[in-house]
């Protein structure tokens, strides 16, 4: 039987933010994904948001502030859709115990949760934005980093599994892999039609070659 781990098991966390600062944050989501770290100021986050100038940085006094806030929230954010994949894929090992069935439910789940994720482009450009910050502001990294472990212990999970040997660093290397495709998604269509069938049909086989030798 699939062994529950922590990704699927631990309780949904708390959202980091209410009320006027989840608005506040929500708007510097948008406003990152559209223009990058380069466009986030208090006001444009005051004018996307629709509040009177000021209103940012009443709760967030400084851009680390802001800076820290967003990464908070797009943590949490990612973290759940994570802990939701953990959950959806005990399904899949409950319906289909072995075989092909089983490996193509878990691709399919996947690929599903990517299609969600790049369905929002903000909120892959910001998670990928904010990653390259944390680099030069390690304090930023705590919150991306939770929901990059939770995938990574999916990922050991798929292997587990199938009985099959999977050390944590390589499965930290095939979350690498994955992150890859998640951004090559970005340069695929989006919307309806054609682009999107294009989209689905790379991040399909993108996911399959990875994640195949797993499940």
């Amino acid at each position: 039987m699939w062994a529950m781990t922590a990704a699927s098991t631990t309780t949904a966390p708390t959202p980091p933010h209410a009320g006027r600062r989840l608005e506040l944050v929500s708007a510097a989501q948008r406003v990152v994904g559209a223009g990058g770290l380069r466009a986030l100021t208090h006001r444009a986050v005051d004018a996307d948001a629709g509040l009177p100038e000021g209103s940012c940085s009443s709760y967030y006094r400084t851009k680390v502030a802001l800076l820290g806030a967003l990464t908070e929230h797009i943590g949490h954010q990612l973290r759940v859709s994570v802990l939701d994949l953990g959950g959806r894929l005990d399904v899949v090992h409950a319906r289909h115990p072995d075989g092909q069935e089983r490996a193509d439910a878990v691709v399919g789940e996947v690929v599903a949760l990517f299609e969600r994720w790049l369905d929002e482009p903000g909120l892959v450009v910001t998670q990928a934005e904010l990653g390259l910050e944390a680099l030069r502001q390690p304090e930023l990294g705590a919150a991306l980093a939770q929901w990059r472990a939770g995938l990574v212990d999916v990922v050991a999970e798929i292997a587990a599994g199938s009985g099959k040997e999977c050390s944590r660093g390589r499965a930290d290397g095939l979350v690498a892999a994955l992150e890859g495709i998640l951004l090559g998604g970005l340069t695929h269509g989006a919307g309806d039609g054609p682009a999107r069938a294009e989209r689905a049909a790379y991040l399909t086989d993108a996911v399959l070659l990875v994640l195949t030798p797993l499940a």
